[in-house]
């Protein structure tokens, strides 16, 4: 999964060292949880932040000299992981302005449909969409919106974007006491294999997946929502597809 970095949002500051320590936790405890959900999630950008002024006279590097009770290790850890290894992006010419400042990024994410994530140093950088004028050689279209991941409530709003599943239980599949094929792992486990399996069969209705040497299917009841049992008895084409990509571990 990859999210496109408007860096818009970096030529404002926060107002002041206390303000940029609270929002950039907001941030990172956000994409923490995007790297949860998936291990390869990366930010997509063509420039770095690495040596901005933030906030008045606090300058990105001095975020890794604070004490452990304003910015702890694990902390640190996820601003070097997501903030100094962006994944390079290449940028048409097509332009997102906001107030008059103009992002080849941004446009790229509304040209592509694509989600941005943004640093909080304005109020307005933590809504779910963000406005302003696409503009593509002598065309202007006013009043766009693209899609924003600022803090952890916009990723249930963006489920569709961010494929986000969700395991849910059903009763029937009980173990030891439902009517249908059983589900022997725990609602923390089985939501891990969700996570990890793949479509059937071009649908991401019906996911399948291989664990400890058990097949598993994952049917979607609600919209992102999947309750899951064994299936050892799923086609052999299946099967073998399952066994021909890494395991779950």
């Amino acid at each position: 999964m990859e999210i496109i970095f408007n860096d818009i949002a970096t030529h404002y500051q926060f107002k002041d060292k206390y303000d940029a320590l609270e929002k950039m936790k907001i941030g990172i405890e956000t994409l923490a949880c995007l790297r949860k959900q998936d291990t390869t999630f990366k930010i997509c950008s063509q420039g770095k932040i690495t040596g901005l002024e933030i906030a008045p006279g606090y300058y990105f590097p001095q975020l890794f000299s604070e004490d452990n009770k304003s910015l702890n290790q694990n902390h640190k850890t996820a601003i070097r992981t997501f903030f100094t290894n962006f994944n390079n992006l290449t940028c048409g010419k097509d332009k997102f302005v906001f107030e008059g400042i103009e992002s080849v990024q941004c446009g790229m994410a509304y040209r592509t449909n694509s989600l941005s994530f943004s640093l909080g140093t304005k109020d307005f950088f933590f809504k779910q969409q963000i406005s302003g004028d696409y503009v593509f050689g002598e065309t202007i279209k006013r009043e766009v919106k693209i899609d924003n991941v600022s803090k952890k409530e916009h990723i249930d709003i963006h489920w569709f974007k961010l494929k986000r599943r969700i395991y849910e239980s059903n009763p029937k599949h009980k173990a030891n006491y439902g009517w249908g094929s059983p589900m022997d792992l725990d609602e923390k486990e089985a939501q891990y294999v969700l996570d990890r399996a793949i479509e059937a069969d071009k649908d991401e209705k019906h996911l399948i997946a291989r664990y400890n040497d058990v097949y598993y299917s994952f049917r979607c009841h609600l919209r992102n929502f999947y309750h899951g049992y064994q299936d050892n008895s799923m086609p052999e084409d299946m099967k073998r597809r399952l066994t021909n990509i890494s395991p779950i571990t």
